[in-house]
């Protein structure tokens, strides 16, 4: 009997440390706004990183900041096909549309990657 509590004990807290899991959709910057910039802080005073033109598609897993102003800005990642590996940064919600595609899933803590510069 020992051993099948050590089974249920052990279950137990492996499921109450499981990591939670982010869904991650697309989001295009829309035509409304013609580009929209990647920064590097959640801010329009952020170092603008990179410009991304209408219709570019970004991932978004669910990390939010919301700055003085009231702007909500979303935490994405994008490939371009000049340099065709992850670029992470800051992005203001009102510049980007929802697509309805999701990405998957992000399993863990929201991330929290240093911003590649240019």
């Amino acid at each position: 009997m020992d051993i099948l509590k050590s089974i249920v004990l052990g279950a137990t807290m492996a499921g109450a440390l499981a990591l939670p899991a982010y869904a991650c959709t697309q989001e295009m910057v829309g035509t409304d706004s013609g580009f929209g910039y990647i920064r590097g802080t959640p801010d329009r005073s952020g170092e603008q990183l990179w410009k991304l033109s209408t219709g570019s598609v970004v991932d978004w897993c669910g990390r939010n900041s919301t700055d003085d102003e009231g702007i909500t800005w979303h935490w994405v990642t994008f490939k371009s096909q000049e340099e065709p590996w992850a670029h992470n940064g800051w992005i203001s919600s009102r510049i980007l549309q929802q697509t309805g595609r999701s990405v998957g899933r992000y399993r863990g803590t929201q991330p929290n990657r240093p911003v590649q510069h240019n």
